[in-house]
């Protein structure tokens, strides 16, 4: 059984005498038929030993967790020989985030020309149209001109795990927590289910700091409204670029990883931040509790044996392939943890502990707002604060649901285990109910318009309708 920790992607597996290096992402790939936190990068891979550029689709995470940009790896591992890349420098930099917006957004091929980018995707153009549509930061540091891709802070601070990319890019950070204490001096938050004390300071950053949560929210709400201005599949898929916010705005440092250039004709140092391994942002807290649940419900038995079973399978062995294909749900979910080798420095003098919590205390922490009908008019605002607790506005959480913004793609269903459920307790009803015939799934052939790129029903056919 591999351990959980590998995660190898296929194309390595592959070709496990090869060399390869991962050199940028240039947008996402987006889910638009079932979950759009699914969405994975569209990464530029080159074939070191082959010297071959092709594009491969990874979970944004990995990036943090187990692969960096500009690293040989050969079958999952960084190469030994060349794993000191002479090209790149390392180092920490502080830099200003407060940004105007021709410096916060900014085209990569705006910045740097052609020869430039050509460095940074293997020295050949295949990708050079992709890699100039790259959005970037672009901050003075003394007499170099630091470029920032918005990919390089997505990873950093937005996906840090699986749990936080998904909960960024479906715009519901409140589906992953509780209950939230934001005093400083003693902060806490209610998770309802176990993650690494490293994961939980930054979930309670994006509910309490106010740079953060609107950072957190624009990542997902930027995507929604991308995919609303250009409507059809076709369009998003083939570029939809990735953004992201600093969640701090002014003066802090980080540590990277980065390429330098010297622009001859104009006279101008450049900085290329590949990767962003450590930094100094203000998390919030000085102390931080994080509490989950360490206790298993206990049902009544009664009635249960009526229920229908359905069955979740736990493979006997997991391979470390990483395959770009969506899992499966008839199997139980894996982890994968990858040991980074030093403590963020956000985190650096922050008391930090984990708790479980009995079923009692459970209940104690979590908080039940009673609301009553007052006589109030009240205006609304885009945000709240102390400041403003004797005006009468009241704050308006504005959002949009991700499905009902893509309204011209069709929601397809995949699966049909609510509808399997429901008639499997029906046939356990045998005094109840007679002769009940349950088909197989039905298979369909749809022709899509290629007008307005929607199903044209008037043409679906059904087949292998069998009963049993």
């Amino acid at each position: 059984m591999a351990k959980s920790k590998e995660l190898i992607p296929d194309f390595m597996m592959d070709n496990p005498d090869d060399s390869f290096m991962f050199l940028m992402p240039t947008g996402y790939k987006p889910d638009l038929v079932e979950d759009i936190g699914n969405s994975y990068f569209r990464v530029i891979v080159q074939n070191l030993t082959k010297k071959e550029l092709f594009e491969t689709l990874m979970p944004p995470e990995v990036f943090f967790t187990h692969y960096r940009f500009h690293q040989s790896y050969k079958n999952g591992k960084i190469e030994k020989p060349r794993k000191k890349n002479n090209n790149i420098l390392e180092g920490s930099i502080s830099i200003n985030t407060e940004l105007d917006k021709d410096r916060y957004d900014v085209r990569l091929g705006d910045i740097l020309g052609d020869k430039m980018i050509g460095r940074l995707i293997g020295w050949k153009y295949t990708y050079l149209d992709e890699a100039k549509e790259i959005t970037c930061c672009l901050i003075d540091v003394e007499s170099v001109k630091l470029i920032i891709p918005h990919y390089v802070i997505a990873s950093y601070y937005y996906f840090r795990s699986t749990i936080l990319r998904e909960a960024a890019l479906r715009c519901k950070i409140d589906d992953i927590f509780l209950q939230v204490e934001c005093d400083p001096d003693n902060a806490s938050i209610v998770l309802p289910y176990y993650v690494t004390e490293d994961d939980a300071p930054f979930i309670h950053r994006f509910l309490c700091q106010p740079d953060a949560i609107e950072a957190f929210e624009r990542i997902g709400t930027y995507l929604l409204a991308y995919i609303k201005k250009y409507g059809t599949v076709k369009n998003v898929e083939e570029h939809l670029p990735i953004k992201a916010k600093f969640p701090q705005r002014g003066q802090f440092s980080i540590s990277a990883r980065y390429s330098s250039f010297y622009d001859e004709s104009s006279k101008i140092h450049y900085g290329y931040v590949h990767e962003i391994t450590n930094d100094n942002s203000e998390i919030g807290f000085t102390k931080l509790t994080t509490f989950y649940p360490g206790f298993n419900m206990v049902l009544d038995g009664e009635g249960l044996d009526n229920l229908p079973r359905v069955p979740v399978k736990n493979p006997a062995n997991t391979t470390p392939r990483l395959k770009p294909d969506s899992g499966s749900k008839k199997y139980r979910q894996s982890t994968s943890r990858a040991k980074k080798k030093e403590l963020c420095g956000s985190l650096k003098n922050v008391e930090r502990s984990t708790e479980k919590l009995i079923l009692e205390d459970f209940k104690g922490k979590l908080k039940i707002l009673n609301e009553e009908l007052s006589d109030d008019t009240v205006d609304q605002s885009g945000n709240d604060s102390k400041d403003g607790e004797k005006n009468n506005v009241r704050k308006c959480r504005i959002s949009a649901s991700g499905l009902e913004l893509i309204d011209k793609i069709k929601e397809h269903t995949s699966n049909f285990d609510e509808f399997r459920q429901y008639m499997a307790y029906l046939e356990t009803q045998k005094e109840i109910i007679q002769n009940l015939f349950v088909y197989d799934v039905q298979k369909m052939k749809t022709v899509i318009n290629e007008e307005n790129e929607k199903p044209n029903l008037s043409n679906t056919t059904f087949e292998n309708s069998i009963p049993r």
